[in-house]
Parts: C-alpha cells; sequence; structure tokens
C-alpha cells in the first residue's frame, strides 16, 4: 500500500506508520553479504537509535543494537539482551564496557569479575605491550601470571 499524501509505504499493512513499514513477515537484504543500513537524518542529542534482532514469536531471546547519539559526551552502540540493560556498549574513543553504560577506561567491567580458564604460556606480545594470563604452576595449582614484550614473565598470584 502506498499513501502518496503522507508519503508511506506499507508491505503487508493498509496502513503505513513510518516511511517503510513492513509487516507480516521477513525483510531480506539479499546479495553476498546480508545487511541493512539504518540511517535517521533528524537524530536529535539524547536520541537513541533502536535495532531488535531476533525471532518474532520468541522476543523475550531477542537483542538489540542501540546506537545513542550523543555528541556532547560520548555516542555509544549498546549491544543487549531484551529485558536487560546494556550487557556490552562500545563508546566514542574506543571505550568498551561489560556492564556499564559509560565504560571510563579502554576495557570497564561492571562489579570487576573476570574469569580465565588456564593455557599454555603466550608468546611474548610485541612493543610495550603485555600479557595476562592463568597457568598451572606444575603443581596443580592455577598462577596468575603477566608476559612482558621481552619475552620476562612474572607471576603475579598463586591459588593458595
Amino acid at each position: 500500500m502506498t499513501d502518496g499524501t503522507n508519503k508511506k509505504l506499507g508491505i503487508g499493512t493498509t496502513t503505513p506508520v513510518a516511511p517503510l513499514h513492513v509487516n507480516g513477515g521477513d525483510l531480506l537484504a539479499a546479495g553476498f553479504y546480508q545487511s541493512a543500513v539504518f540511517y535517521k537524518s533528524d537524530l536529535a542529542d539524547g536520541e537513541k537509535l533502536d535495532v531488535t534482532v531476533g525471532k518474532s514469536d520468541a522476543m523475550n531471546e531477542a537483542f538489540i543494537f542501540r546506537y545513542h547519539y550523543n555528541p556532547a559526551a560520548s555516542s555509544q552502540l549498546a549491544i543487549h539482551h531484551f529485558g536487560d540493560s546494556n550487557s556490552f556498549v562500545i563508546a566514542k574513543g574506543g571505550n568498551v564496557g561489560l556492564g556499564t553504560l559509560s565504560p571510563g577506561t579502554r576495557l570497564d567491567i561492571a562489579d570487576g569479575a573476570v574469569t580465565m580458564q588456564e593455557m599454555l604460556a603466550p608468546p611474548a606480545p610485541a612493543g610495550d605491550k603485555c600479557v595476562i594470563y592463568a597457568e598451572d604452576n606444575g603443581s596443580g595449582k592455577t598462577r596468575l601470571m603477566v608476559k612482558f614484550a621481552t619475552g620476562a614473565a612474572q607471576q603475579i598470584a598463586i591459588e593458595p
């Protein structure tokens, strides 16, 4: 259905409420990569644009991609499970937050918990970087290690 007066196109509906309103079916972007591009040219400061991805009869299992336009502070992209709030946030400038709306560092984890699995010692990182990892100390205890670009490794902590 085309509404020329209000400049709206309805697919599967006779009463479109948006410039493009698709009702009752899947929206397919055909080609080698399936993708969709969403723009809103009149997005105001503080306004959000959501894209929900999921199965129509199981929305409680859907994920929401939210773009929050805030040029004065920090525009961001948030990805969260339906019903949760901001499980994963990428802020302007590259800070990443897990469980926090406003990451203050490169990786900001709400509640501060990180789980590591024991692994073989990784190779030395390049340049001025270091790698933090968990390994078995050879006596059945897990220890937390840091490896520097020089290849030197230092124990940070060991399981009591």
